[in-house]
């Protein structure tokens, strides 16, 4: 094995030290062209906050794992991979995207803030609960507080003006109504604006999701419709069109 690491390492060090970046992407793009390759980087990525996938994240494609590839050969494979294929993790809303941003999640020295190019986002709005339902988590005003400061350590990626975010709002029920959806982009407007006002691309993404069903005994997936838009007022204007009985 330590043979067929050393062996490895020299070949990628020719093509580092011998071929221009432009030559050099070829090759990772290559490198990378089988798609079950880049799911397999895409399930780390999701996945990396599930206590139970710590050991499965610390594992490293070959492809950028220095002790096949060489440190700076690993990071311009996994910087082509981002960059060319548009890896996005999907973040759901209650997790600490600040931690994300902030975790160098294959430990090549590229945590997210600085190497991101695509971040999904997924928020699932329900129906409102009772108040004496969910007592653990925040409520009314804690929870919009919390998730105001959530959604704003988005504004810690280094360059913006390569950021792509994908924002998808899963609406859950005929109860969630246009103001509740309102109340959500008021909470993501200050930093969606931020955020385009420094060059990044926002896309976002209403779904209205249909209850699940059965048919013939076969439980069925709950069918949706889209809505989608750059910005906070273009997708609301087109839900309240489609939706505005809601």
């Amino acid at each position: 094995m330590a043979s067929v690491q050393s062996d490895c390492r020299q070949l990628c060090q020719a093509v580092y030290t011998k071929l221009p970046r432009e030559l050099r992407d070829e090759v990772y793009q290559y490198l990378w062209s089988d798609l079950r390759d880049r799911q397999w980087v895409k399930q780390r990525l999701s996945l990396w906050s599930s206590p139970y996938t710590y050991c499965l994240n610390n594992q490293r494609h070959i492809f950028f794992d220095p002790d096949y590839m060489g440190i700076e050969v690993a990071r311009e494979s996994l910087d082509t991979l981002n960059r060319c294929f548009h890896i996005s993790p999907l973040i759901k809303a209650d997790q600490n995207i600040s931690l994300y941003l902030n975790t160098d999640v294959f430990g090549l020295g590229a945590a997210p803030k600085s190497a991101a190019r695509q971040i999904g986002i997924r928020i699932d709005l329900h129906p409102p609960e009772p108040a004496e339902e969910s007592e653990t988590k925040p409520r009314g005003d804690a929870a919009d507080d919390w998730a105001a400061e959530n959604f704003a350590h988005l504004l810690e990626v280094e360059q913006k003006s390569r950021l792509r975010l994908f924002v998808g709002i899963w609406i859950w029920g005929r109860a969630v109504g246009l103001a509740q959806i309102e109340k959500m982009m008021a909470i993501l407007r200050p930093v969606l604006t931020s955020l385009r006002d420094d060059a990044a691309e926002t896309t976002i993404r209403l779904s209205f999701m249909k209850p699940l069903y059965w048919d013939n005994g076969h439980r069925r997936k709950p069918a949706r419709h889209d809505v989608c838009g750059g910005c906070e007022d273009e997708v609301m204007a087109k839900a309240a069109a489609r939706y505005g009985s809601r």
